[in-house]
């Protein structure tokens, strides 16, 4: 308990305290504003599959199946 205290006190008493409290507050605000629905949707997304397995197409066709997602795939 002593070092969070401590740790709190020299964020406090440093020279830059509004930076690393108030700067958090205002990122969650802007991300708040800009994704009122919590989530993307309509992503594009891009895969570069340069290994071509099975593996690799089941799981490219997983992420396309994601009704939020849009692949454009290139081999």
């Amino acid at each position: 308990m002593k070092s969070l205290r401590d740790e709190w006190s020299y964020l406090v008493h440093s020279k830059y305290p509004i930076i690393a409290i108030i700067f958090p507050l205002i990122a969650v605000l802007g991300y708040s504003l800009l994704l009122p629905s919590s989530q993307i949707n309509d992503a594009n997304v891009v895969v570069v599959d340069q290994d071509n397995t099975a593996y690799s197409r089941e799981f490219i066709q997983k992420i396309d199946a994601s009704p939020y997602m849009n692949v454009a795939f290139r081999k």
